[in-house]
């Protein structure tokens, strides 16, 4: 069995201006308090045990938002012919699915995305400040406090990304938070292949149904 080390994706944190002694240790050590680890190995079994692709969406990133601290949680993922879409977002209030075009969407951090897509490397924000080349004409509009895009990875392969923000409070995406993410994120991208192939066999059937439905009727 792989440990979190060999499947957790590098992880780069932009926190310019937080104190590395005591402010990280107190918030390090109430974010260990708080997490229910029984609760987070439960959400594990719910995404292994999801194998309708809508349902799956849906529970993902009601599951991310409810352990990452974020208020707001976006799911992308390439479609079956390799174009990325935003699938799905969820706040507190509501989980919305998608099927929209990533380049053209104009409520998401787009270059993020990307830059996340192709380094395949999780990357934490505070109060956008950032060297690296994913400030968008969304993020500096929003500007959200706290920023954290991560990938979905399974065998090398970059299945998904999920950009979360929380626009109130900075230095939310935690180095303990990031780790559970990516254990959900490690289940999450064999639920996504195990519901698209669910996918693919049940339309196959339907189109098998059909087929021999057209014959009979000639």
């Amino acid at each position: 069995m792989e440990t979190l080390a060999a499947v957790s994706p590098r992880l780069t944190i932009q926190a310019h201006g937080t104190s590395p002694s005591t402010g990280h240790n107190s918030t390090s050590s109430s974010i260990n308090q708080s997490l229910d680890f029984a609760a987070i190995l439960q959400a594990s079994q719910l995404l292994s045990s999801t194998i309708q692709l809508d349902e799956l969406l849906h529970q993902l990133t009601r599951i991310i938002l409810q352990n990452s601290g974020g208020d707001r949680c976006a799911l992308i993922l390439p479609n079956e012919a390799g174009e990325w879409q935003v699938q799905a977002i969820a706040t507190a209030e509501t989980t919305q699915l998608y099927a929209e075009p990533l380049n053209t969407h104009s409520q998401l951090p787009v270059k993020l995305i990307h830059y996340v897509k192709n380094a395949q490397e999780v990357v934490a924000i505070n109060n956008l400040e950032t060297d690296l080349p994913v400030l968008d004409d969304y993020l500096n509009q929003q500007q959200p406090k706290s920023i954290l895009a991560l990938p979905i990875l399974n065998q090398g392969r970059c299945l998904g990304i999920l950009a979360l923000e929380n626009r109130l409070t900075s230095g939310v995406f935690v180095e303990e938070r990031i780790l559970v993410l990516n254990f959900l994120c490690t289940q999450a991208a064999i639920s996504l292949e195990n519901a698209r192939l669910y996918q693919q066999v049940q339309q196959s059937l339907i189109d098998l149904q059909n087929a021999q439905l057209q014959m009979v009727q000639e």
